[in-house]
């Protein structure tokens, strides 16, 4: 597998940076959010349900700014598979399995997490379907910032791209692209981890880091905008 190297995954770093404080300048406001603002929200929802047994009642306002922000609107606008906006928190409040799966990954190999963060997305994505389809880009970003400690990646067609070029890409599956990007961050989670990184929210920090959820930010940027 050809390797990212170090100044591509600075570079993503110092971006990740700056998104997380300022946000893509790409994305016009009022959508636009931060990652800052993202995590706080979504993962904040998350610490309230299974830290002080609250359901999650998510605003139907940052659910859709959470779509700009990652720059995936064009599934509000294919009436016929419009996705369900309200299933993200009802899925929070009411699947155990759910929180099963997070209990389940935590402390095993990456790989191995991986293999639940697949059950993850698929498991939303369903859920979150009007017409029998999969919703996978949504689910995989709504479980990134909503379950920080969950060992998911973005699902995205760029992404796709990039793999497909760079590490002969078998199919476009979400098993697959996750797999890829899981073999990724154990190739170059050494350097990853000794990044310099920006001060998380205190109720999410524990989640973050044993998540390690910064690393695979920077990891997404570095494959989307440096790996060349």
């Amino acid at each position: 597998m050809p390797n990212l190297t170090k100044e591509n995954i600075v570079d993503a770093c110092c971006e990740a940076i700056k998104i997380w404080e300022f946000g893509d300048n790409n994305v016009p406001t009022p959508h636009g959010r931060t990652d800052k603002q993202l995590i706080t929200y979504f993962g904040g929802k998350w610490m309230d349900r299974y830290a002080n047994n609250l359901r999650a009642t998510l605003s139907e306002e940052e659910l859709t700014a959470l779509i700009y922000t990652c720059g995936i609107e064009k599934i509000l606008t294919v009436r016929q598979n419009r996705p369900k906006l309200e299933e993200c928190g009802k899925y929070l409040n009411s699947n155990s399995k759910f929180g099963n799966f997070v209990t389940a990954s935590l402390g095993r190999k990456d790989t191995a997490r991986w293999d639940y963060g697949n059950k993850f997305i698929k498991e939303l994505a369903s859920n979150l379907s009007t017409a029998g389809g999969e919703h996978n880009a949504l689910a995989s970003r709504f479980l990134f910032f909503a379950v920080p400690q969950a060992f998911v990646f973005n699902y995205s067609k760029p992404l796709i791209d990039v793999l497909k070029e760079k590490v002969r890409l078998t199919d476009k599956t979400v098993a697959t692209v996750g797999g890829e990007m899981s073999k990724l961050f154990e190739e170059h989670h050494k350097y990853l981890h000794l990044l310099p990184r920006p001060k998380f929210p205190s109720k999410l920090s524990k989640a973050i880091k044993i998540g390690s959820w910064w690393e695979r930010r920077v990891l997404d940027l570095a494959v989307l905008n440096y790996w060349k």
